[in-house]
């Protein structure tokens, strides 16, 4: 494979997991939001909701696939991160001292859209979407 090919088989890589990041943190602010009444005044609860909100934008990612990995998809999700271990190396310069395992996009954008599917397919998920339009 050419040079230019790896490049942008690497930036559609990062792209995907951009919008897969961006589709799990959404899906997390609309399920913490939802829990939401206006009654809700206590002042730890509301800080505990804003919490959660900037740990899903600035804290690990990681974590947030974790917390929507069910105990069915432990492999998947391993795929995942690892999809995720390649996008940040990519995007930090592909440093010679890390070599993440390679993947094509096909089976990143294949193993990603998996992940969300499952979310998506989940009972709890199904009852959220039908009192909240994503």
């Amino acid at each position: 494979m050419d040079t230019a090919t790896i490049e942008l088989n690497d930036l559609t890589i990062v792209s995907f997991v951009s919008i897969f990041e961006q589709t799990l943190i959404l899906y997390l602010k609309e399920i913490v939001e939802s829990q939401m009444t206006p009654e809700i005044e206590d002042e730890v609860i509301l800080k505990l909701r804003d919490y959660t909100i900037k740990q899903a934008e600035y804290g690990r990612f990681t974590d947030i696939i974790d917390l929507f990995s069910r105990s069915n998809n432990k492999e998947l999700a391993g795929m995942v991160k690892q999809i995720y271990t390649y996008r940040n190396w990519v995007a930090h310069g592909k440093p010679p001292e890390k070599n993440p395992s390679k993947i094509d996009p096909i089976s990143a954008y294949n193993r990603l859209s998996e992940f969300l599917k499952g979310i998506e397919a989940s009972a709890t998920f199904k009852n959220f979407l039908r009192d909240k339009s994503i």
